[in-house]
């Protein structure tokens, strides 16, 4: 009997110590992850799934799926850092144009006619500002707002109603305003968002062409894919500058951002609108010819 239980104390004696050691050596991979893991921050987005990780079936899906979280998240951090340097940049530009504006009416005694044209300067400077912050948070609201997939409009109601509403400025412009708008399916896009979208390329298209131009907007549904078309015969967009254009705060030309009041955030207003609608937005442009910006939606299927 002593035998017998000297042996099989031994015995779990020497079967908990190879457990430890097993399991110690299983674990192994899963604290070098959470190691490595550990050391993401802010600051430090480098991660690298070790290989003993990646050999071991359990963990090698985990490990993968946080690398393309990090990845993910680092974007976004980067898109946001950028988004508030370039928006104090351009805000600290319009405050510098208002103090300087400011400091020259102050500098010496003028005419009431000229403090007045002073004030009509910092009053159009202010109204810029306004515009500037209102784009942003416009920008923001759609980029971070959950989608609502119930919501849907007609593109060709809603394109009706913004080329009315802006052929007083194609007039003012000299431009010819054509509307081709077909019958068309509804798409996954609220009301509100297909206005906004249609109005900044219409908008775009007019203060890009010169006078005697033509600009011309097209919405079909074909193929289960409603398109939206908006073509200017303008001055056109560098092919170095195409593949910029959705970037916030971007101008081809930046000498013309003052006198057209732009800001370089309608075009991305217009990729966030159309990306959350699960659509593609595209430009094709040559210089001296003009641009055509293509809008592909996918029509919601009409009920029975």
């Amino acid at each position: 009997m002593q035998f017998y239980v000297l042996a099989s104390v031994l015995l779990l004696a020497a079967t908990g110590i190879a457990l430890v050691w097993f399991l110690r050596r299983r674990l192994s991979p899963l604290q070098e992850l959470a190691a490595i893991a550990g050391r993401v921050s802010t600051r430090s987005w480098e991660f690298v799934p070790p290989a003993a990780v990646l050999r071991t079936t359990e963990l090698a899906p985990i490990a993968l799926s946080m690398e393309e979280l990090l990845k993910g998240l680092q974007l976004a951090f980067e898109r946001q850092r950028r988004l508030t340097g370039d928006a104090a940049h351009e805000l600290k530009t319009s405050i510098a144009v208002l103090k300087s504006s400011l400091q020259l009416l102050s500098m010496a005694p003028r005419s009431a006619e000229q403090y007045e044209a002073g004030l009509e300067g910092l009053l159009l400077d202010s109204e810029r500002m306004e515009e500037l912050v209102s784009r942003m948070l416009t920008l923001a609201r759609l980029e971070e707002a959950p989608v609502e997939l119930r919501e849907s409009c007609d593109l060709q109601p809603v394109v009706r109603v913004v080329a009315e509403r802006l052929r007083p400025l194609a007039e003012l412009k000299q431009v010819v305003l054509e509307v081709s708008a077909a019958e068309a399916r509804a798409v996954a896009m609220p009301a509100s968002d297909a206005e906004l979208l249609c109005s900044n390329l219409i908008v775009n298209a007019l203060q890009h062409s010169a006078a005697n131009g033509r600009v011309s907007v097209v919405v079909q549904t074909l193929d289960g894919v409603t398109q939206l078309r908006v073509a200017d015969r303008g001055d056109g967009i560098p092919a170095s500058a195409l593949p910029h254009v959705f970037e916030r705060f971007f101008r081809a030309d930046r000498s013309r951002s003052r006198a057209s009041g732009g800001a370089g955030l309608g075009l991305s207003i217009c990729k966030a609108i159309v990306e959350r609608s699960g659509g593609t937005i595209h430009i094709e442009s040559a210089v001296g010819t003009g641009t055509e910006v293509t809008v592909t939606l996918p029509a919601r299927p009409t009920s029975a």
